[in-house]
Parts: C-alpha cells; structure tokens; sequence
C-alpha cells in the first residue's frame, strides 16, 4: 500500500492518507488548518477538497502567522468541483510545502475532505 503523509502543522493529529482516500476535517470562522507535505518522489500532485464548505488553499514554503501572505507560493479557490480548491503542483522528492486550508474569505465554516493525489512523473504547475 503506497502511503503519502498528510501532517497537521501543530501535530495535534498526524494522519497518513492513502492515495485517493480522504481525511475529514472542519473549518471555523476566521480559522485555519495548516498542513506539512513532503513529497515521497518526484512528480506531479493534486490537492484538493470535497463537501458543502467553500474551502480556500495557500501553499507557503514555511508556516506564517496570523492571516499573512508572506512566502505564498500558489492559491487556490474554487477550481475543484463545486466551491471546493484544486491544485496540482509538481515537486521534487524530498521538497515539503505547507498548505493552509481555510474557509473561502475567512468566514465560511463547515465540514471538508481533503485529499492528495500522486499524479505520477508527469506533470505541470496550474
């Protein structure tokens, strides 16, 4: 079974996820997840959430405080299905980004799935 790491930033949880199967997780007003990812191999990989909850996705190359922006290295909003984020991004193995996961404009709240997929060695930057 081929794994890939999914860690929550703070380490209150620590999840491996399998491939195409999602971890459940809720956004609160005004709050956010942070997520660490480092990649097992090099190539091409999907974030993206599912469910009700308009999500938003910001990938940074360290954790920053608060509601900066400092260090972003992509965004994402509603190009998943529904309002839901979706972003590829092809990695190097060994590199680690962070992902924040929040409600769309601070305020949406609710439950969210979020999965990573491993697109193999092929891949593009969207």
């Amino acid at each position: 079974m081929y794994l890939l790491k999914l860690e929550d930033q703070y380490f209150d949880h620590n999840s491996n996820i399998i491939i195409d199967f999602e971890l459940r997780n809720d956004c609160l007003k005004g709050d956010y997840i942070w997520y660490k990812f480092t990649a097992p191999s090099n190539g091409s990989y999907t974030f993206r959430t599912t469910g009700a909850t308009d999500t938003y996705a910001e990938f940074f190359d360290n954790v920053v405080s608060g509601t900066t922006t400092f260090g972003r290295l992509y965004y994402d909003n509603d190009s998943g299905l529904g309002e839901n984020f979706s972003k590829q991004i092809t990695m190097s193995n060994g590199e680690t980004i962070y992902l924040r996961v929040r409600g769309d404009n601070w305020i949406e709240t609710g439950s969210f799935s979020i999965i990573v997929i491993d697109n193999g060695g092929i891949g593009f930057d969207i």
